[in-house]
Formats: C-alpha cells, structure tokens, sequence
C-alpha cells in the first residue's frame, strides 16, 4: 500500500523535463505527506522506547524488593502426599517426622513447613470479626491465608512487631489460633492492638470455631514483589492440615545439604516421587518471570522501531539530497563552504526530529498513564526514562541525518553541472 504512491507519483513526471536532465519537483502535498509520516515515525518509535525503558527500570526496582525474609540460605521441598496416598493422620505424622530428621542433617541450621511460598499463589480467607459480626446479607472481610508449621518465622527470619509465633502447643485440640501482618491489624483494629482479638472463616458449612490472634508479624509481599500493601494471616499446620506442604530449610551449605535432604526422603520413604528443590534465590527470580518478558519484548519492538525510524529519516534525507545536486554543484562552484552545504540538508531533519520527539513525549505521557498498573517504583514523569530515550532517540536519528547529508560533500560540481 505505502508502495502504490510514490509509484502513481512517479507516472505523472513531466517526460520531456526529464527527458532533458531537469529533476522534477515535488509537489508541496506530497512533501508534507512524507514530513508528517517521517514524524509519526519518530513521535511512535519515542514511545516505544520509553515505554521499554519503563519496564526495564520496573524490572530493576522489583530486584530490589524486600520480601519479608532473608532468602540467603534459603531452600525448599515441595511435598505432594495427596497422590502417594496419604491420609490425614498418616500425613501430619509425616511431616512431623520429616522435619525433625532434616533438622538432624549436618548443616541444617532450621527447618519448617509452609503451603505456600511466598512470593506465590496463596489462598485466600473470607471471615468476620467478633467484635463485629456480619450482618445479614453483608459480604464478609478477606485476607490472604498460609498454612506453616513451628518454627516458620525463626527459619525464614521473618521479623515480629508483637506476639509470638507458632509452637508445639498449638495443636488441634487446643484454641484455634492465627498470626496476623501489620497492615491486616491496622486495617481491623485501628487504634488498638490486635492481640487476643478473634475473628472466624465464614464459610456455607457451618460456623467455624473463633481464631485468637497471638502475633503481630512484619508485612511481607505474598503474591507477587510489586504487590501492595494487603492484609495476611499465617495459620498453625498443626490446627489445619494440607497434604501438600513445603519443608523450608535453612541451611550453611546449600549445595551439599540439598541432596543430603533429598536422600533423607526417599530413604524415609521410597514410594514418594522424586523431590522437589528449590532455592529462595531462584524462586524469586522466577516470580519476576513475566516481568522479564515484558522487558524483553518491549525492549526488542523499542530497538526495531528505532531502527525503522532511522532507516526513514535516512531515506528522506538521502531523497533531499539527491533532489538538490545540482544547486549543491552550483554552490560549490561559487565557492560555498562544507558548513554551508551541509546546513540544509541537516534543518530539514532537525526540524522533522524536534516536531517527533514533541509529539512522542505526549504520547509516552498517555502510555504512562495506561500502564501505570504494570510499573513500580517509578513516578508519574521518569526523567531517567523520558530523558534517556529522547536522548538515544535523537542521537539515533541526528546520525540517519548526517550520514546522507554529509555525501554533498562530496558532490563534484562538473558532473552536477554536466547536463547544462
């Protein structure tokens, strides 16, 4: 389609001004097409570069998230009991005699039980309060739910603000209780603390038994590293079991601890599957998988369009400079200098390079706004983005100009002159 123009354009040449050696003149209309095409092309290609630049700054910023425990020495097995056959009973037993056993491998220094680890899926809660029971028809509170076992804060180096965490008293016959984050207690309780208070899961089966709260621990991220703040509570493995757990281990040594808990399971028991194993470090780095692509990809369509972009600006320059040999011969004849034949030819595409990048940083503007669900840690305006992609940008481009400006240089002014 962009082909059948300038083909049409090229049959309605005068012949016989060709025919002589005359260049044919470009029609104003046709000028200004390709002025405004050369212009959308610099104005889009800004915003993919910065929108590049977004998220390969999100990505970084994500890197350095804290979430909520030291992943240093940090690794983990993932149990599925459902499959082997397990029940309940069977199951808690497991796990209680697992964890020991590992806690006995050389170099272990804790180990503990989660269902999920974060960040990851995690389940989520709806309950009420007991200082405030729902009405009829209300819709009940929510909060994001983990299953772990004794031991599970000291193991990841989770941080307390008040309380305690989980131990061998608290069983299943013993009071329901729950460690809740700080922003789920600032959310619930404002103004009072949260400790002893009680709240129920509200479910269609029945009531569910009071649940006291007995900690206060620091928030972490749960889901995903640029989540924010959210309300959280981590429940007893011993008051509520799940078949499919992870045993977290902290360990001195993870490369030769790793496979020493791998042996420790299968010797315990042969007919599981296989472990498996994996570090803090690189489910982390998993977590931001998405982020990485997102990066990627953009980052690659930011580099193609810059480089289409160029190879535009280059190609209507180099047309600009062929149209005009022959008042570049005579220049030069009259003893024009180099700056003075160069100047030209580079004002068309500075002027073509401001009005784009005029026009992209508002539409970047836009696209900021629309992706600023999918960015963090950046503000409203990133001058480091704005500002280095207008800056590659217009050197990118000032190079696609100077390459075909400067060959009339290098424009002899007999051959220019020749056919007169």
């Amino acid at each position: 389609a962009f082909g059948i123009a300038p083909a049409v354009a090229a049959g309605r040449h005068d012949l016989v001004s060709g025919l002589k050696g005359a260049s044919a003149a470009v029609a104003p209309r046709t000028s200004t097409l390709r002025s405004a095409l050369v212009v959308t092309q610099i104005a889009v290609s800004l915003v993919a570069v910065v929108v590049a630049a977004l998220f390969v700054r999100t990505l970084q910023n994500l890197r350095t998230v804290n979430p909520g425990y030291d992943v240093q020495e940090i690794f983990y097995v993932q149990m599925k009991l459902r499959p082997a056959g397990y029940s309940e009973i069977r199951g808690a037993q497991f796990y209680n005699e697992i964890v020991q056993r590992i806690r006995a491998v050389p170099g272990v220094r804790a180990a503990t039980l989660a269902n999920s680890m974060p960040p990851g899926w995690m389940w989520g809660l709806d309950f009420e309060l007991q200082s405030r029971p729902l009405r009829s028809g209300e819709r009940p509170l929510q909060a994001g739910k983990n299953t772990v076992g004794p031991g599970y804060f000291e193991t990841l180096g989770a941080r307390f603000v008040a309380g305690r965490g989980f131990n061998a008293g608290d069983t299943e016959k013993s009071p329901r209780v729950a460690v809740i984050n700080e922003t789920m207690a600032r959310q619930f309780w404002p103004g009072e603390s949260a400790l002893g208070k009680r709240f129920r899961r509200v479910a269609p089966f029945g009531p569910h038994p009071w649940i006291e709260v007995v900690g206060i621990a620091r928030d972490g991220k749960y889901e995903y590293l640029g989540e924010p703040a959210r309300a959280h509570i981590l429940v007893p493995f011993t008051q509520n079991y799940e078949p499919n757990m992870k045993i977290v281990v902290r360990a001195t040594n993870i490369p030769l601890v790793m496979p020493a808990v791998s042996r420790e399971i299968l010797a315990f028991d042969p007919n599981l599957p296989a472990p498996q194993l994996k570090t803090a470090v690189e489910h982390l780095s998993e977590s931001l998988a998405n982020e990485r692509v997102n990066a990627s990809a953009i980052s690659l369509s930011g580099l193609l369009t810059l480089l289409l972009t160029a190879v535009g600006l280059f190609g209507v320059v180099s047309f600009t400079v062929a149209q005009r040999t022959r008042e570049i011969g005579i220049r030069v004849a009259l003893g024009a200098r180099p700056a003075d034949v160069v100047r030209p030819m580079m004002s068309e595409g500075v002027r073509l390079i401001a009005a784009g990048l005029a026009a992209g940083v508002l539409m970047a503007l836009g696209a900021v706004r629309l992706l600023a669900s999918s960015l963090y840690g950046l503000g409203a305006v990133d001058a480091v983005s704005f500002g280095g992609g207008a800056a590659l940008l217009a050197g990118v481009t000032l190079l696609a100009c100077w390459l075909p400006a400067r060959r009339a240089l290098r424009v002899d002014p007999i051959e220019a002159l020749r056919c007169e």
